[in-house]
């Protein structure tokens, strides 16, 4: 078995939870299980009760309002990488820009194949 490294980033304003999730949604979009695309028989149990149509939607839609940045990144990538026996490590950074309302994710994983 061997594995891949991947690295992953996008760009959001600021302790601003939608713009966050956004950008951890386009992170995610190439896993076709998590997004959606691979169909239903990928959605977790608690998104099919909840009506979600992928899991994306799903973990997006459940953290809290009032999360801090750091809360967001942490909680949904524990939900996305951290449920799936495909990713084997993963760790994420965030990069603040001097005199700019924008912040970079960065997000590193390594996946079996």
């Amino acid at each position: 078995m061997t594995s891949e490294i991947n690295l992953k980033f996008a760009e959001a304003i600021k302790d601003n939870r939608e713009s966050i999730i956004n950008a951890l949604n386009d992170i995610a979009s190439g896993d076709e299980d998590f997004n959606g695309n691979n169909g239903e028989n990928y959605l977790w149990e608690e998104a099919k009760k909840q009506d979600f149509k992928s899991n994306m939607e799903y973990v997006g839609n459940t953290i809290k309002d009032s999360a801090t940045q750091e809360e967001i990144i942490c909680e949904y990538l524990n939900n996305w990488l951290g449920r799936d026996s495909y990713y084997e490590n993963y760790n994420w950074e965030i990069v603040e820009y001097p005199n700019k309302d924008s912040i970079l994710i960065i997000v590193a994983y390594t996946t079996n194949n």
